[in-house]
């Protein structure tokens, strides 16, 4: 089992996180707290889609992060139905 099936709390409460403005202030201060790990993060996805010879690393590390988030999103709100192990 995936931790999108195993922890739909914590889903819960991060995409409350997402929808409200406290949320967002404690996210982008928590961005700004672990701001080294965050960059280490995001380095090593650009360096991956460059090694891999993509034209932009940053626009696609930036749209695989999005369609993670879709992804996990469309699963919270569709339960069951959504075909996860597709």
């Amino acid at each position: 089992m995936s931790e999108l099936e195993t922890r739909l709390d914590w889903l819960r409460f991060l995409y409350m996180l997402y929808l409200s403005t406290e949320g967002i202030n404690a996210i982008q201060e928590a961005m700004k707290k672990y701001k080294e790990q965050f960059d280490r993060l995001f380095a090593a996805e650009r360096q991956l889609y460059n090694d891999l010879g993509y034209a932009d690393p940053d626009d696609e590390a930036t749209y695989l992060r999005s369609v993670l988030q879709g992804i996990s999103l469309e699963n919270l709100l569709s339960g069951e139905s959504y075909p996860l192990n597709t």
